[in-house]
């Protein structure tokens, strides 16, 4: 007798039922071998703080039959078989970074050190029943889901990925991982296939785990960018790697991970549906009258009342609001060391989120701080530098470079609007662009300055 099923699994059915409908549409049932996947148990990943979701290349099945990996790995579980029998590699890796992962969660990681956290992995690497326990709440999916290869082929990888994008993006939306461990999906596959938020952590020498920012409908998820779990060379306390990053991360912006735990999932909204923010111009008023309320607590340094005005005016998608916000974040949270109190723990004080959808709005304060920090970028000279000081670092050359010219042509696009609207910084910017492009000096910010205004024309 089958057990009945909780509300949270019958909803997580009916979602993934739809989306794989979605899917068939795209890559069309009986022409493709397809490999679904998604969360193991939605009931353990659904009560778990820490929400990890696994992201690899591609499913593989020498039989060439359709399965869904999450429902396998469940029978696995249920049935207490030893899971991923013949990846010996990929499953020793996978156990050692959720026991790093297990000290982000329980509050350790900055208080554990490299042979710490060697003894942690040589006493728990051989307990298949917590691995087991630990894989049954995560999301595992791969961005190849049809036609699976033993050995990934990137331009292969690509086309499916392109193809099948906006049904990834919409499992990362509906569970809400806290973290994505991304195992060599990123450089020419994903990079210019989504949007990203800032760098979490990029070191200047190796480059073996970097951690971005996914962007999705404005919302940022930490994406480490790491090795395929089933990699052997040059793997040697990989996980140790992994611990660094994220230590890194937190030492950077206490709190970040914490803020992240416990966070909700399986939002119902229509599936793949790209919410535009609108205005409510009937709530103009009622914003400005909280966006004033903030402002004065504010000059008195009541930051907690004047915090609370401006999320109800962003609530109403004022873009004032979200930009009193971000500047907050920027030039007060840090600075007034807020975060050592406890009113904080949960308020999100990610200074880019709140300027990235005043930008949205159409806020011309946002654009212009866009343009100030991007616009160099639209230089031949400043490309050349950016290349060469990465040539020791090929494995993210062509995301960086690419990334840059990404802000750099929306940077030149910002500065013509604001131009053409007669926005007072941006006219000084124009005159002092010319002003450098006419100097005598040499410099180098000549040469950058007539690149910048010959896009500008």
């Amino acid at each position: 007798m089958t057990a009945a099923k909780s509300k949270v699994e019958e909803l997580y059915a009916d979602w993934n039922n739809n989306l794989f409908q979605q899917y068939t549409k795209l890559f069309h049932e009986g022409e493709h071998t397809t490999i679904w996947d998604g969360v193991v148990s939605p009931t353990l990943y659904a009560s778990s703080p820490l929400k990890i979701m696994f992201l690899n290349r591609e499913g593989y099945t020498e039989e060439g039959n359709d399965y869904d990996v999450s429902d396998a790995l469940f029978a696995a579980i249920g049935e207490e078989k030893r899971l991923f029998p013949d990846q010996r590699t990929m499953r020793s890796h996978l156990k050692h970074y959720l026991l790093v992962l297990r000290q982000l969660e329980s509050g350790l990681l900055l208080n554990t050190s490299d042979e710490q956290m060697r003894e942690i992995v040589s006493e728990n690497t051989s307990d298949e029943n917590w691995f087991n326990s630990q894989i049954a709440r995560v999301a595992y999916c791969n961005v190849k889901k049809s036609d699976g290869l033993s050995k990934s082929n990137v331009k292969d990888l690509y086309s499916y990925a392109k193809k099948g994008i906006e049904i990834l993006k919409e499992q990362i939306r509906f569970f809400n991982p806290t973290i994505i461990l991304a195992g060599d999906v990123c450089s020419d596959i994903l990079e210019d296939l989504v949007d990203w938020g800032d760098n979490l952590y990029f070191p200047e020498e190796e480059h073996k785990i970097c951690i971005w920012q996914l962007k999705i409908n404005g919302k940022c998820y930490p994406f480490v960018d790491m090795y395929h779990p089933s990699r052997t060379q040059g793997m040697s306390d990989y996980y140790l790697t992994l611990l660094h990053a994220l230590q890194a991360v937190e030492e950077k912006m206490p709190g970040f991970w914490k803020k992240r735990l416990n966070q909700p999932c399986f939002d119902m909204s229509p599936v793949i549906a790209e919410e535009k923010p609108q205005v409510k111009t009937e709530s103009n008023n009622e914003a400005e009258i909280l966006i004033a309320q903030g402002q004065r607590a504010a000059q008195e340094q009541d930051w907690k009342t004047a915090v609370r005005f401006y999320q109800k005016a962003a609530e109403l998608n004022n873009p004032d609001a979200y930009y009193a916000l971000g500047e907050f974040c920027e030039k007060v949270f840090y600075k007034h060391k807020l975060y050592k109190d406890e009113y904080w723990e949960d308020f999100n004080d990610n200074e880019n989120f709140y300027y990235d959808r005043a930008l949205e709005l159409g806020d011309q304060r946002a654009m212009f701080r866009f343009v100030e920090e991007n616009i160099d970028y639209a230089s031949n000279f400043i490309m050349v530098g950016v290349t060469l000081s990465m040539l020791k670092n090929p494995f993210t050359l062509f995301k960086r470079r690419k990334e840059t010219k990404t802000k750099a042509s929306k940077a030149i696009e910002y500065m013509k609007y604001l131009l053409n609207e007669k926005y007072q910084p941006a006219l000084l910017l124009l005159s002092k662009l010319q002003e450098s492009a006419n100097s005598e000096d040499g410099n180098g910010y000549k040469q950058i300055a007539i690149d910048i205004l010959k896009q500008l024309k």
